[in-house]
């Protein structure tokens, strides 16, 4: 039975479980391990090598790689074949590899002048287009840059192309000016041409034709000089007096349509910033950053804002409001001449600056804490996390986020390469010593000659006697409460609870440290154990019954721990996952009480909590977006879809959906079905607009679901209140 511990260590065994599975079963079915076998993969092979001789450069790819994992096969089919015949078929295959090599070689070769001919010759029929000229360019600089195609192509060639390269560029400057040159002339003088009469509409007394003319002059032409001007250089003597003859007109153009739009504009700007004061008012009360120690000791909404939430909302809010507003705006720059124009943006860029100051000051004083403490594994990773996640959204858009990320960065790498390396050296390092546990533990095995038939019932009459167990999961924290025990498991429904032995304890320890693990896989036990007396271990208990509230019966659920008897094992030798570990049994080494709880943890306690909200946020949106009368018709759900829009509350739904896919993954789409799926199912439903907008789903396949929407919201919401209520045991499920 698997339960879910997190991505870090869950995940990863799982993952590689199943792919050592895959491999084993891959690689093993296809050896039959004799001549005939050997014979049959040969000519099948040799047919492969044949075909891919003519094939084309992505078939033939795909084929040498089959054909070389042939070739392993074959040599495995042999190793029991002897004589004349093994000789005959190796001189085969000796022969077969040669060819396939030279094939490989040649394919390099041509595979990599054909993709760089091909983007090249893209660039030339893209003369006329810059941008995509350059695209494709770039394309063929990438490729030359690869070390496996340079050593294809050999230096000559690399050479050639590189100068084909350099000379369209050159032609594409020199098209692209003189196209420049010849659209500013044209454009120009259709601009010249109807400037009076736009000049007198603007300056007239009829709205629309003001705002007709306005939309008319700043459109195509207007917009293709602006973007001329960004690449044509300023000192060019053909484009000087064309740019002269472009800031004639734009210049009282701006000046006309500020001087009849700056109030009302200003006025709409105003109105929009004031419209967000609810999230950063009283900003400057905020004057106590976070500590690192606090960061480490709680998860909070002002923790992860530095200590200072609002100013945090004011700074994201700002850089929001400026993008979205005013740099993205192409109406409003020729309205930003105008005095009243200027004082909003002016007011909300002052506000940015204030609020960045102080949150800079903040994130340099929790840094100093951090690099005044002495990190632990925790502290490493919640500086991480603020490194990687806090400071990036709090200091969106600042200028010191760069070198306050790299400050925290190296802090980061200073403790890895004290603690044995980075997250990724030490994933490496715990394939390695799980290696090294499988490959140990039948040598300590042999130590023991454990007792066959442990009957915790008849406890007793086994106290002080070695027992084995082998393939068995540690259920503390799913079935048991931790408390003071390393171990526990059920035989034949009695419970025993294990304590690991001092020296076993150290090696749990310092293997966890090395490999930067909070807890040991749950699964996959072999411990030997001395048994001891009886003890008390508290189990989880799940009641069901009937209250009446108000002559209304209802069925209700309940969770609790409750002490039971149970039977005490030391255990002297362990083997699981990274960890393998044996004392003697009769030494002082594996006497007493092992320390701690180091085992598995109950991380399912936080799982059917999140898992409540997910569901129920991801359910509630689903129905919303099936437009659920029960709920959709609640004043409350009606404010919250006006003020977040249709589209964030699409795009809430899309997370949602992405998290329901991970927990999917994450159980290899068995374990946690339920909840991740009807998770993965209500997000996606809730934001499908946004899909079909990104063109991810396709509009008839929205319009199938849509009778849906209603069932899969409530399925949603449904499971996870059958998660909180079962426990957190549904992601079994």
């Amino acid at each position: 039975m698997v339960r879910y511990i997190g991505f870090r260590n869950g995940f990863v065994q799982r993952l590689t479980i199943g792919l050592s599975t895959v491999l084993m079963v891959g690689l093993t079915l296809p050896t039959f391990a004799d001549e005939e076998s050997a014979r049959k993969l040969l000519d099948a092979t040799q047919t492969l090598v044949t075909e891919a001789e003519s094939d084309s450069a992505a078939i033939r790819l795909g084929k040498i790689g089959t054909i070389r994992k042939n070739f392993k096969l074959i040599d495995v089919e042999l190793s029991d074949v002897e004589g004349a015949p093994k000789e005959q078929l190796e001189k085969e295959v000796k022969a077969l590899k040669a060819r396939t090599d030279k094939l490989a070689a040649s394919g390099e070769v041509n595979d990599a002048t054909a993709a760089v001919e091909s983007f090249i010759a893209a660039a030339k029929e893209s003369l006329d287009n810059p941008d995509t000229l350059e695209r494709h360019l770039k394309d063929a600089e990438a490729n030359l840059k690869k070390p496996d195609v340079r050593k294809a192509l050999g230096e000559a060639k690399v050479t050639s192309f590189t100068k084909q390269i350099a000379a369209l560029r050159k032609a594409s400057v020199a098209q692209q000016h003189d196209r420049g040159i010849e659209q500013l002339k044209e454009s120009l003088g259709r601009l010249e041409e109807s400037w009076p009469d736009t000049k007198k509409a603007i300056e007239g007394d009829s709205e629309s034709d003001r705002n007709s003319a306005i939309q008319s002059f700043s459109g195509r032409d207007y917009q293709l000089i602006e973007k001329i001007l960004v690449w044509m250089p300023a000192d060019d003597d053909e484009a000087k007096p064309l740019i002269a003859k472009f800031k004639s007109l734009r210049d009282p153009f701006e000046q006309a349509v500020a001087k009849i739009k700056g109030g009302e504009v200003s006025e709409r700007l105003k109105r929009d910033w004031d419209s967000y004061l609810n999230e950063y008012q009283d900003w400057e009360q905020e004057t106590k950053p976070a500590t690192f120690e606090q960061m480490q000791k709680e998860q909070s909404e002002a923790t992860s804002n530095l200590g200072a939430p609002k100013t945090v909302a004011l700074a994201r809010r700002a850089t929001a409001f400026l993008k979205g507003s005013v740099e993205e705006n192409e109406e409003l720059k020729p309205l930003m001449v105008d005095a009243r124009v200027k004082s909003i943006v002016g007011q909300v860029v002052g506000l940015r600056v204030a609020a960045f100051k102080k949150l800079t000051g903040f994130a340099d004083s929790i840094l100093k804490e951090a690099e005044a403490t002495k990190l632990n594994q925790s502290g490493r990773d919640r500086l991480e996390r603020f490194v990687d996640s806090d400071l990036r959204l709090a200091l969106e858009g600042s200028s010191e986020q760069a070198a306050l990320q790299e400050r925290g960065q190296k802090l980061i790498e200073k403790f890895d390469k004290a603690a044995g390396g980075s997250a990724a050296e030490k994933d490496h390092k715990y394939e390695e010593l799980v290696k090294k546990a499988q490959a140990d533990w039948p040598g300590m095995l042999q130590k023991y000659s454990p007792k066959d038939g442990f009957d915790p019932a008849a406890a007793a009459s086994w106290k002080g006697k070695v027992i084995h167990f082998a393939g068995v999961s540690n259920r503390l924290g799913w079935d048991y409460q931790p408390a003071d025990y390393d171990f526990a498991m059920d035989i034949n429904g009695s419970p025993v609870a294990g304590r690991y032995s001092p020296a076993v304890q150290a090696e749990v320890k310092k293997v966890l440290a090395e490999t930067g693990k909070d807890v040991l896989p749950e699964e996959s036990y072999d411990v030997v154990a001395v048994v001891g007396g009886p003890c008390k271990i508290k189990r989880r208990v799940n009641r069901e019954g009937t209250v009446t509230v108000e002559g209304v019966k209802a069925n209700v659920e309940a969770e609790s721990w409750e002490p039971v008897d149970a039977v005490l094992v030391n255990i002297v030798a362990l083997r699981c996952g990274p960890v393998a570990v044996a004392v003697d049994a009769s030494s002082p080494a594996a006497a007493g009480k092992g320390g701690g709880t180091v085992g598995s943890g109950s991380g399912w306690h936080y799982g059917k909590w999140l898992t409540l909200v997910l569901g129920l946020l991801a359910g509630g949106l689903a129905l919303i977006k099936a437009n659920f009368a029960p709920l959709v018709s609640l004043p409350q759900v009606q404010q919250v879809r006006a003020k977040l829009g249709e589209e964030n509350l699409g795009k809430i739904g899309v997370l949602l959906a992405l998290w329901g896919l991970f927990g999917l993954i994450n159980g290899f789409f068995f374990y946690g079905l339920l909840i991740s799926g009807t998770l993965f199912a209500a997000g996606l439903f809730a934001g499908s607009d946004v899909l079909v907008a990104l063109k991810i789903l396709q509009p008839a396949w929205v319009e199938k679901a849509k009778p849906f929407g209603t069932i899969i919201g409530l399925a949603c919401a449904g499971a996870a209140i059958l998660q909180l209520v079962t426990g957190g045991m549904l992601f079994i499920i």
